[in-house]
């Protein structure tokens, strides 16, 4: 899985102040916590976190707890996965044009198969609108 570290960079950078992002650590990635610094900054910090969890494979708990901890800050920096977010816009755009489709479909009976089957059915209808209004 393909992760978009810069939102789970910015979630943890927001949902966490340095004492509260050290205390979960503590208690959820102790090995992390235990390699802390005096003097390590949060940015550090965050950094350390990430880079365990993906050695680890263990993004996706890193994103549940958070989601738990924070769930504010976890809808705002929404998508993590990469790739899931591609095919998710991909597939709500596709719904949008066949919904669309079904609407022209429904109210005028044409079937629009490509974009320019819309642009020339609505070229057609703005003609006939044309001709409607110079009769008036």
């Amino acid at each position: 899985m393909n992760y978009n570290i810069k939102n789970i960079t910015n979630l943890l950078s927001n949902a966490f102040n340095d004492t509260d992002l050290t205390t979960f650590c503590q208690s959820y990635f102790w090995e992390v916590f235990n390699n802390f610094s005096a003097g390590q900054s949060k940015a550090q910090k965050i950094s350390a976190l990430i880079d365990f969890c993906q050695r680890n494979m263990q993004i996706d708990r890193l994103l549940e707890l958070m989601k738990e901890e924070n769930p504010a800050q976890y809808e705002r920096f929404l998508p993590y996965e990469i790739g899931d977010y591609k095919a998710k816009k991909k597939e709500v755009e596709t719904n949008k044009i066949s919904n669309l489709k079904n609407i022209y479909y429904q109210k005028y009976g044409i079937n629009i198969i490509t974009l320019q089957d819309a642009v020339r059915e609505l070229q057609i209808v703005e003609n006939e609108i044309k001709n409607i209004t110079n009769k008036i």
